[in-house]
């Protein structure tokens, strides 16, 4: 079976993002994070930006999923992504990143 073998319905497949976001922000990055203090390496920086990203991606594909079950989409048609760290905006870019503190200004629009 190739990957293709693994697409389920919207909705079984946003439960499975969900469900892997959800275990590397839980289980994945915080133990490497917790490393990464603990040396003093500057990969810390990174593992924290992930950490935040990967909760906020599967906040998201939540969002997404109870649209799904409601038989609606989602009523935001703008998403930004900061590029330093991952972190994505539903509707409008905000003022400075929450996790990462890029400016507005880094912000991409994706299509």
């Amino acid at each position: 079976m190739g990957a293709l073998g693994m697409i389920a319905s919207t909705a079984e497949n946003l439960q499975a993002a969900i469900d892997g976001e959800t275990d590397e922000f839980t289980n994945m990055y915080p133990p490497m994070l917790e490393q990464a203090v603990a040396d003093g390496h500057k990969a810390k920086i990174m593992f924290k930006f992930a950490l935040g990203a990967e909760e906020v991606h599967a906040n998201l594909y939540t969002k997404a999923l109870e649209a799904v079950k409601n038989g609606v989409d989602l009523d935001v048609s703008e998403f930004y992504l900061c590029p330093v760290c991952g972190y994505i905006e539903l509707g409008a870019a905000p003022e400075k990143c929450p996790i990462c503190s890029a400016k507005q200004s880094k912000f991409v629009q994706i299509d």
